[in-house]
């Protein structure tokens, strides 16, 4: 995916100073710097750009301020993302297809219910290829956090940020008659967050 794309200069001179500005005392202005950039790429249609230039910052940002990476993909899911479905597909697909440092599994839980809330409404629900996207993301994560090093207080987070998802999507869906839609999404999903459960609440009540 690197050589889809040309870099500018100023965006590659950007992108190389990503660790450096992540690793500092006060990167609040990398942030935005970032967030600026790509708000630019999208503006201009390059997407898939953006995207990589996201998951550059984000896999950085992961290794220095991991603790920082939810907020930072709030920051953009709100932001530049919230104006762009496609840019937001790419985003997920990306981070779908390449994954991303366990030590930011929590961070990354924030995702899908803050891509729900991002987009009007009726675009959620109306978009099946976004929900499905959504849905392999959460996947993903559960995949990670079944099989990577994980520490526990970072499992007990995926759980509560992807239960809160599926509470408030359940429930939005079943308001708009898609009751048998979230059904079938929620069972590719199941044998995983079933897994997960367990592992960390065996025996108590949960989602399921």
């Amino acid at each position: 995916m690197e050589n889809c794309y040309e870099e500018g200069n100023s965006m590659r001179s950007v992108r190389e100073n990503i660790t450096e500005s992540f690793g500092s005392r006060n990167n609040s202005s990398s942030v935005e710097e970032v967030v600026g950039n790509v708000e630019q790429l999208i503006a201009e249609g390059r997407l898939e750009e953006a995207s990589l230039f996201s998951y550059k910052a984000l896999t950085s940002l992961c290794e220095s301020k991991p603790g920082m990476a939810g907020s930072f993909l709030n920051n953009l899911v709100y932001g530049p993302y919230s104006k762009s479905i496609p840019a937001t597909l790419t985003l997920i697909h990306l981070l779908t297809a390449k994954g991303f440092p366990p030590s930011c599994a929590d961070q990354v839980a924030v995702l899908p219910l803050s891509i729900v809330y991002s987009v009007p409404q009726g675009s959620i629900l109306e978009n099946d290829v976004l929900v499905k996207a959504v849905f392999g993301l959460i996947e993903k994560l559960l995949h990670m956090a079944l099989t990577e090093p994980v520490p526990l207080e970072k499992l007990h987070t995926v759980y509560l940020e992807l239960n809160t998802f599926l509470s408030e999507f359940s429930k939005v869906l079943s308001e708009n008659g898609g009751a048998a839609k979230f059904k079938a999404l929620f069972a590719q999903i199941e044998t995983m967050w079933t897994r997960l459960v367990s592992t960390l609440f065996s025996g108590s009540d949960t989602f399921t």
